[in-house]
């Protein structure tokens, strides 16, 4: 072989090596933004931006102002919480003193793991009626908090974080998603149908969520009103949460 064979052949191999290497860069560069990508959308989904809320009697109405409850809404709820609060005070601290699974009732109502409170009690106070409907628990008749079934298969953490924990997150995202399970219809909220679509004024709709699903405005105060003095009362100083 002549020393110019040689040489191009050397040159070729020089070429080849170098065009491996920038496509391998290359690669990396990009997996490495898609790493970046990937870490920013988790960290985008680990953020309960109403982390925070405290349950206090003075904080009713800003809290359910931040589920996304509009005027009407919340001087209805804070008026059923009132007379829920005058009422059954004393039947709610019954309930805590025979929960049958203390544990439980603590992941749900206190914020320290999973969903937030307000998601968590969903578990505890709606129930499920002969025909499928959910409805809340008449606290009145209550005899104990339990885990519902309907709730063991609902998937209420995924509805949270798909309407809760995201860059687009709506003004009435906790409204919407309480609505949605009350409904049954998570589905709808997952695959971001209307009127649970993806932000558009037209598809993202509480309107809308009224005109299809009758009664689901009362429904929405009653859960609300009896989540808010459950979740006060659990987290007070004393309570279930042991004051958290």
């Amino acid at each position: 072989m002549s020393a110019r064979t040689w040489v191009v052949a050397g040159s070729l191999f020089t070429m080849a090596g170098l065009n491996v290497y920038l496509l391998w860069e290359e690669e990396q560069n990009y997996f490495s933004k898609l790493q970046t990508t990937a870490e920013g959308r988790v960290l985008a989904k680990a953020s309960d931006p109403l982390l925070n809320i405290r349950y206090t009697e003075a904080k009713r109405e800003s809290n359910l102002e931040a589920f996304g409850l509009d005027e009407d809404l919340v001087s209805d709820t804070a008026t059923r919480i009132r007379d829920y609060d005058d009422r059954y005070r004393t039947r709610i601290e019954f309930l805590f003193e025979n929960a049958g699974d203390r544990e439980a009732l603590e992941d749900a109502l206190c914020g320290q793991a999973g969903v937030r409170p307000r998601y968590g009690a969903l578990r505890y106070l709606i129930e499920a009626q002969k025909d499928g409907s959910r409805t809340p628990i008449n606290l009145q008749r209550a005899t104990t908090l339990e885990w519902q079934d309907w709730s063991k298969g609902a998937p209420i953490g995924a509805v949270y974080s798909e309407v809760e924990l995201v860059e687009d997150r709506q003004p009435d995202a906790t409204l919407m998603g309480v609505a949605a399970i009350l409904t049954a219809r998570e589905r709808d909220v997952l695959e971001r149908n209307s009127p649970w679509g993806p932000g558009l004024a037209q598809r993202w709709s509480w309107t809308t969520v009224m005109e299809e699903e009758a009664g689901i405005r009362d429904k929405v105060v009653k859960y609300f009103a009896a989540m808010h003095l459950v979740v006060e009362m659990a987290t007070a100083e004393g309570g279930v949460c042991g004051g958290f």
